[in-house]
């Protein structure tokens, strides 16, 4: 593995999805509490805070499942070179 390369890309498709996962939970764990506590900071309305929350929330799944599909997706894409190359070998 050269200096420059990602661990991640050099992992295999299998061992990336615990990567996923964690990066997933991590980052969206620190984006709930950061988010409402900056909404709590902001905004002193209850009912505008439960609205503002709601449609926060719906934007935190959309974006996560558009990031989620691209990484899914990236994985993909390796093991499906990886079976190519492996198919190739055994028939040459």
């Amino acid at each position: 593995m050269s200096p420059h390369q990602d661990p991640a890309a050099a992992a295999t498709p299998r061992a990336q999805v615990p990567i996923i996962v964690l990066g997933y939970a991590f980052g969206g764990g620190l984006w709930i509490l950061g988010s409402d506590w900056l909404l709590g900071q902001l905004i002193s309305d209850a009912p505008t805070l439960a609205q503002v929350s709601a449609y926060k929330g719906w934007a935190f799944i959309a974006l996560t499942s558009l990031l989620l599909y691209r990484a899914l997706r990236h994985v993909q894409r390796q093991g499906e070179g990886g079976l190519v190359a492996a198919t190739s070998q055994r028939g040459a």
